[in-house]
């Protein structure tokens, strides 16, 4: 069951998916995150890393529409997201091969400069992607990093956004780690 606080964090993630502003998760929302993700890193469409977020990004939509879209309307809406995010995240190993994994390669996708870490600049360009305003990354990202390095490593990106889905704790920088919810 998830907490009330779980709840509010997952109609955060909801609006950060639902790109195009519907009201409901589509293909077009993930395309629509690919094109944003592959023209910021500024990358050809046949390159090797822009294939296979392609590869991950319509694998995360076919999963979430053939367990999640119970009308099968092509669309996901907000109740049937939280439904399919509890169940995810009451099973360790689809928290593993769906969150964490995507976890991943958002890593290496935000790293633009690719030196293992991502920085407040960086993350801002995250945010961005996601119609979060880039103005949030000065006001949370210092919380989330270790003060004297600024920056995160993808070990500690995995650790806060486990903490995001999981954490039941106000004071926990990573509740806010992608801006109010």
């Amino acid at each position: 069951m998830l907490t009330e606080m779980q709840r509010r964090k997952l109609i955060k993630l909801f609006s950060m998916y639902d790109t195009n502003n519907t009201g409901w998760v589509s293909r077009d929302d993930f395309d629509l995150l690919f094109k944003k993700m592959s023209s910021l890193r500024n990358w050809s469409v046949r390159a090797p890393k822009c294939l296979v977020l392609q590869d991950k990004l319509a694998r995360m939509w076919k999963s979430l529409s053939k367990q999640a879209d119970l009308s099968r309307n092509k669309q996901v809406s907000l109740d049937e997201w939280i439904a399919y995010k509890e169940t995810v995240l009451s099973n360790e190993q689809a928290y593993a091969d769906e969150v964490q994994s995507l976890t991943e390669l958002l890593f290496d996708v935000f790293d633009k400069n690719e030196d293992g870490y991502i920085n407040e600049d960086e993350w801002g360009q995250l945010l961005s992607v996601y119609n979060i305003s880039p103005i949030y990354a000065a006001e949370v990202f210092p919380a989330l990093t270790k003060a004297e390095e600024g920056h995160l490593t993808k070990e500690e990106l995995i650790k806060l956004v486990y903490d995001f889905y999981y954490s039941d704790e106000p004071d926990n920088p990573a509740n806010t780690m992608f801006g109010p919810y």
